[in-house]
């Protein structure tokens, strides 16, 4: 029911689906964050509010007038959209996840224990923020009272999932709160983990996550852009998407007696695992995103962005480089280098030569890619004088291979190191893979693609016809290799077309011979 001063305001609740995703901008460090040393008898926001409507678990606050009136009033779209939203994400995070409750009002703003959300103009703090009233004592033991604020008019034209997952975010927060679980980045990169969480196809958070994939060297919760908690959302997709969806409440559970970092690490002991072999695989999955998304590895990969490297190198032989200073990485923080390939040998030697006071604190993994194929994977720990020597097989088949350099969350002291790579092995046969014809059958024009490996030499590419007579020949230049392809417009050598029937076309190089067939139409 919708309150205005002694008045009652009767509108039909609008059970909005808003399915567009969201992108949004947040307000810097913890601006988003508030708290009040003491109950006041009002709060600032209530001074702009007149009008409040009721919900099984919320309380929200909006105007009805001045600077502050929510979208479209007096039409009630806008409010009863966000009532909606609210009470999907308390589904979510406490019936369906099993979050513990977060902090409500302690039965202030009109006598009920509701929680309070805000509907105004929040300007300059960006689109939303949280914060808390408190009292001496633990939040844990109900001891706070908790509040949000959203924008009146959050993404009612082009964006209107901004409204949904921004509130989400801010909500969460006060789950937050009400668990103990504080601190700059858990803070702000678990709310953003919890937009999705509380509409599991959503995946406009990734937009974010440039800020933290564009310097992987400064660690998981390392120093950069003030943004940066927010893009690193995806740490908490990635425990969730390799342990189960309990994993998130289990972690809140233990921050009343524990700082989230130490309630993560019992956690995953309690999993049989431990915080270092997590990152390394963590760096694994962070090589899998963008256009390298191989369906193995984040269920929403493809959106993410791919992964900033440090070095990348075209050409090889490498001898004894290192990074520059402020690109290598800190503690929890990973270098990426990568290598181009298909190679001209079949296997690639890379040397990695690390302080040996690191030998304990990180591991290196290498990741061999391929275009539409699943990442091939391996983790190596350094020597004694942590040092690291790797054969990667497949060098010549493969369209790059990358080192990843793992510092743990507790390395310290020497953490530069010189790397080395080269090819080894016998010279790389030439070979054709995946000839296709699309579409088949077809009437003006068709495409013929294959891929090509190995060291480039010339291939022929030829056409006959159903008596074996020659119709076409082409010789592919040895330019490169990779997928390639060709447009047939259905004519001869001499520029007449074809008639209807059966076509065979055959793809030859020094080492083998590809063939398919084609059907004409007319």
């Amino acid at each position: 029911m919708y309150h205005k001063s002694a008045s009652l305001w009767r509108a039909t609740l609008l059970a909005a689906c808003l399915t567009s995703p969201c992108f949004s901008a947040w307000p810097d460090g913890d601006g988003c964050l508030r708290e009040r040393p003491f109950f006041s008898a009002e709060r600032e926001e209530d001074r702009h509010c007149d009008a409040w409507r009721d919900t099984d678990h919320f309380r929200v606050h909006f105007a009805t007038g001045g600077d502050n009136t929510v979208h479209g009033w007096p039409d009630p779209a806008y409010v009863d959209s966000a009532c909606v939203f609210l009470e999907d994400s308390y589904r979510a995070f406490h019936v369906t996840l099993g979050f513990a409750p977060a902090l409500s009002d302690l039965a202030r703003g009109g006598g009920r224990d509701l929680v309070d959300c805000y509907l105004l103009d929040t300007g300059s703090q960006g689109v939303g923020y949280a914060g808390r009233d408190s009292v001496t004592g633990s939040p844990c033991r109900g001891s706070a009272a908790g509040y949000f604020a959203v924008d009146n008019d959050l993404g009612v034209e082009e964006k209107p999932g901004i409204l949904r997952a921004t509130l989400a975010h801010e909500y969460f927060h006060l789950v937050q709160y009400g668990a103990g679980a504080v601190g700059a980045w858990f803070t702000e990169s678990a709310a953003v983990w919890a937009e999705r969480a509380a509409r599991p196809s959503y995946a406009g958070y990734a937009w974010r996550m440039p800020l933290w994939f564009w310097t992987p060297h400064r660690g998981l919760w390392g120093l950069g852009h003030s943004l940066r908690p927010y893009g690193a959302a995806h740490f908490w997709c990635f425990l969730e998407e390799t342990t189960d969806a309990t994993f998130m409440p289990a972690v809140f559970r233990r921050c009343c007696s524990e700082s989230w970092l130490n309630a993560l690490k019992l956690e995953l002991a309690e999993r049989g695992t431990n915080l270092d072999s997590t990152l390394a695989r963590f760096a694994l999955w962070n090589n899998a995103t963008g256009a390298w998304n191989d369906g193995c590895h984040y269920r929403q990969g493809g959106a993410f962005p791919e992964i900033t490297c440090q070095a990348v190198h075209d050409t090889l032989p490498v001898q004894g480089l290192t990074l520059a200073e402020d690109l290598v990485a800190q503690s929890a923080a990973f270098d990426y280098i990568r290598f181009r390939g298909p190679g001209e040998r079949d296997t690639l030697r890379l040397e990695f030569d690390g302080a040996p006071e690191m030998r304990d604190a990180r591991c290196l993994c290498f990741a061999w890619q391929r275009g539409g194929h699943p990442q091939r994977e391996w983790t190596v720990f350094p020597d004694v004088d942590g040092d690291v020597n790797m054969k990667i097989p497949g060098w010549s088949t493969c369209d790059q291979i990358t080192m990843i350099v793992v510092n743990f969350e507790q390395a310290d002291g020497d953490f530069s190191f010189r790397y080395a790579a080269r090819e080894m092995g016998d010279p790389a046969a030439r070979w054709v893979s995946d000839l296709m014809v699309a579409p088949n059958p077809f009437w003006r024009e068709t495409r013929l693609s294959w891929r090509t490996e190995g060291s480039p030499v010339p291939a022929t590419l030829a056409i006959f016809d159903a008596s074996g007579r020659r119709v076409l020949s082409r010789l592919m230049p040895a330019e490169r290799v990779g997928n390639q392809r060709f447009v047939w417009d259905g004519r001869d050598a001499e520029g007449h077309e074809v008639t209807a029937g059966v076509y065979f076309i055959r793809i030859t190089t020094p080492e083998e011979m590809r063939a398919t067939r084609a059907v004409r139409q007319r």
